[in-house]
C-alpha cells in the first residue's frame, strides 16, 4: 500500500521522538492543502490524537480529554478508513479509551487528592496490521535524521514546543493580515 508522505512523517514524529506538536503540524498541513471535498475525517482524528497526547503530557488534562474524546469519535466514525491504513482500530480505540479513563480519574478527584496523584505519561503506539509500514516509518525516520523510538519522551523542548519554537514567521503573517484588513 502507498501511504501519503505526510502520514509517514506523522508516524515518525509520533513513534520516533514523540513530537506530538510536529505530528499535528505535518498532518494538518496535508489536510488543509487537500481540496475541501477530499479532506478526509480520518486525518482529523489522528491530528486530534496527537494534540490530545501533547496536552496530556503537559498536564493540561481538560484539553487532553476534550481532544482525545473527539479523536476517538472521529476515528470511530471512520473505523473502516482507519483499517484501510492498516491500523488496528480496535486496539487504538482501546488505548485512547484507557488514556481518557486515566485523565477522567485525575479530573474527577478532589483537588487535595489530585495533588497526590502522580501519573507518568505513557505514549500510545499506533498498532499496525502491516509490518511493511514499520519498515517505511523507520526508513523515513532515517531520511529525517530522527533516531527510531528514542526511549526518552520527556525532552523539554518537545513537551513545550508551542511556547519555545521560533514563531517569527507566524507573527509576521498575522501582522500582514491585520494590515490588509485595515487597508
Amino acid at each position: 500500500m502507498m501511504y501519503p508522505k505526510p502520514f509517514l512523517d506523522y508516524l515518525v514524529y509520533f513513534h520516533a521522538n514523540y513530537d506530538y506538536f510536529e505530528c499535528h503540524e505535518v498532518l494538518e498541513e496535508y489536510w488543509k492543502e487537500a481540496e475541501e471535498s477530499q479532506r478526509h475525517p480520518v486525518w482529523v482524528g489522528l491530528i486530534q490524537l496527537s494534540v490530545g497526547l501533547y496536552h496530556e503530557r503537559r498536564g493540561n488534562y481538560a484539553g487532553a480529554k476534550k481532544m482525545l474524546l473527539s479523536s476517538r469519535n472521529y476515528l470511530m466514525a471512520e473505523a473502516e478508513s482507519v483499517r484501510q491504513l492498516n491500523i488496528d482500530y480496535d486496539q487504538l480505540a482501546a488505548d485512547i479509551s484507557n488514556h481518557i479513563h486515566t485523565i477522567s480519574t485525575i479530573l474527577n478527584s478532589e483537588p487535595e487528592q489530585a495533588q497526590h496523584i502522580q501519573v507518568l505519561f505513557q505514549p500510545i503506539k499506533i498498532p499496525f496490521f502491516d509490518q511493511q509500514i514499520h519498515e517505511l516509518i523507520q526508513k523515513r525516520s532515517e531520511e529525517l535524521g530522527i533516531s527510531w523510538q528514542q526511549p526518552e519522551f520527556t525532552e523539554p523542548y518537545i513537551i513545550h514546543k508551542h511556547k519555545l519554537r521560533d514563531r517569527s514567521d507566524v507573527i509576521a503573517e498575522r501582522q500582514n493580515q491585520i494590515k490588509r484588513k485595515n487597508s
